[in-house]
């Protein structure tokens, strides 16, 4: 595992259920703010190698949620009472972590 990937999973692992962070965000956390594209490799490997990172917590900027996975995201979200506005797309201004 890279160190890149090591501290995104760390940043991940601190979003607490029912609140989501998006890609950029992560990256700017991660000190590498250009980096949201590899945020998204990182979370593609979490959710394959380290079932304790919460990939589903990750989202797109405008609020939607992963093209690779929408079903299970979408559930294991709402599992946690996150809320969407419309299809994929959550309720940001309720959900989004500022931790």
């Amino acid at each position: 595992m890279r160190p890149f990937e090591t501290k995104v999973w760390g940043i991940v692992k601190g979003i607490q259920a029912g609140y989501v962070m998006t890609y950029g965000q992560v990256a700017k956390q991660a000190d590498s703010p250009d980096a949201a594209q590899a945020v998204g490799n990182a979370m593609s490997k979490a959710k394959d190698e380290d079932p304790s990172v919460p990939w589903w917590r990750v989202v797109r900027a405008d609020g939607v949620i992963s093209e690779d996975a929408p079903t299970e995201q979408r559930e294991l979200l709402r599992s946690e009472g996150v809320t969407f506005l419309s299809g994929d797309r959550i309720d940001l201004a309720k959900h989004q972590w500022r931790g």
